[in-house]
């Protein structure tokens, strides 16, 4: 490899960019960047609403603001998954280059003949980076900005132990169970839960200052006591609104930036310096940990299966895993497993010492002195990768419907919140006529 491809290949995927710089200086321009990308999707949001309403003119601001950001959440993730869907191809071609035992630069430069745009740039890189002598990951980290970096490590992975067609046909048919209404539905999610947030915040902070301070004077003035649903609607809602509020206008503001990365800066890395307060955070919340765990002793299995039928030491193995992009939580109980291997503890006492779940040492304490040691990372793999796509349906199918109980819940206790004075002063001032009328 000549001097300049090695060092555009190190700039490209090794050295650190400044949003990934964790020093001080890092932080700052993290949170500047965020601050740019949430200023852009309020100006992005603010000039459609505009044109909407100078074109329309009936609907309110708020029904056209609504609007305007899910027209613009969905245009993000439909460009979000074209980009997804750039790399797929990509990693296609590298399919069946592997499955022919053809050598990856001619193919990928014969494959650029045949594109156009974009794409045909894409793999003109590439090919000019195998040629070079890269490795793939390498090659690809600099040539597809679409690749994330849990592909990126899969693959790096691989490649060390000469595995790489089946970490290629694992991603590929990860990608081909997205639906066709992944795109609407992403974009319903995104924006589904900052509106409901903002609604029930707004609708509670409007009651409490204009409508229930009416009622108490009313309810004061006649000495009537506050109805029940009266009562403990301002008991929970005084408790409930600040945090409320503060969530979804942090989503709200969270989701401007999102959608500005996506639309005007898609190659930026999704690096935050407070990554791991964050893992730390998703690893002990009841459902999300348990995907973070699954889907990364998913990635950790196949990679040490690979290397079972590699015969590599189990050292370096665990290793190597442990750069895998997974939790930080999981990253550092693999790099201890790895650790404990490599001062001589046997496979399964170095797991459990990790604190592992127990299914993996439980599994591979038979397996450690035999042969099956890659037949039992396989199965560990095939069961953490069944168990994070059954809880990814299961979270899809409920999702929408629980908030939607939620919010529903919320509005029939403000509607026995408005309409139980309303009863107590009818009944309190009515008086029953003679007769029994």
């Amino acid at each position: 490899m000549s001097e300049p491809a090695v060092n555009r290949l190190e700039y490209a995927s090794d050295a650190p960019r400044p949003w990934q710089d964790a020093s001080k200086k890092g932080y700052l321009q993290w949170l500047s960047l965020k601050i740019a990308h949430a200023f852009e999707g309020l100006l992005l949001l603010g000039g459609i609403t505009a044109l909407l309403g100078i074109a329309f003119g009936g609907p309110g601001p708020g029904m056209l603001s609504i609007t305007t950001l899910l027209i613009a959440s969905i245009g993000a993730a439909a460009a979000s998954n074209a980009r997804r869907f750039r790399a797929f191809r990509i990693m296609s071609y590298l399919q069946q280059a592997l499955r022919a035992n053809l050598p990856l630069a001619p193919m990928m430069r014969s494959a650029a003949i045949a594109e156009r745009g974009a794409m045909r740039q894409r793999l003109e890189t590439l090919q000019f980076h195998l040629y070079d002598g890269a490795p793939l990951a390498e090659s690809l980290a600099a040539a597809v900005p679409e690749f994330s970096d849990r592909p990126l490590t899969l693959i790096h992975t691989a490649e060390s132990n000469g595995q790489l067609p089946r970490v290629i046909d694992g991603l590929i048919a990860e990608h081909q169970q997205f639906t066709a209404h992944t795109i609407f539905r992403s974009a319903i999610y995104r924006v589904y839960l900052v509106f409901i947030l903002l609604g029930l915040g707004g609708t509670a902070l409007m009651l409490n200052t204009f409508v229930m301070p009416k009622f108490q004077q009313i309810f004061k003035d006649f000495q009537v006591p506050p109805p029940a649903p009266m009562q403990s609607y301002l008991r929970y809602s005084a408790a409930m609104l600040l945090p409320v509020m503060i969530a979804g206008v942090l989503l709200f503001i969270h989701l401007l930036s999102t959608l500005a990365r996506e639309s005007f800066s898609p190659k930026l890395r999704n690096f935050s310096p407070l990554r791991t307060l964050v893992d730390h955070l998703y690893w002990y919340l009841p459902v999300i940990g348990n995907l973070e765990r699954d889907r990364g002793l998913s990635d950790v299995c196949q990679a040490l299966s690979s290397a079972c039928r590699s015969s590599r030491p189990m050292d370096v193995a665990v290793a190597e895993a442990a750069n895998l992009h997974m939790n930080s939580v999981l990253k550092e109980g693999i790099a201890e497993w790895a650790m404990g291997i490599s001062a001589g503890a046997p496979l399964s006492a170095a797991a459990k010492d990790a604190r592992l779940p127990g299914l993996v040492v439980q599994m591979i304490m038979p397996a450690q002195s035999s042969s099956d040691l890659s037949v039992t990372f396989d199965f560990l793999h095939r069961y953490y990768a069944s168990r994070f796509s059954r809880t990814t349906i299961l979270l899809n199918a409920v999702l929408i419907p629980l908030v939607t109980l939620i919010a529903g819940t919320f509005v029939l206790f403000t509607a026995l919140a408005i309409f139980g004075p309303i009863v107590a002063l009818s009944s309190s001032v009515s008086v029953k006529a003679p007769g029994g009328l």
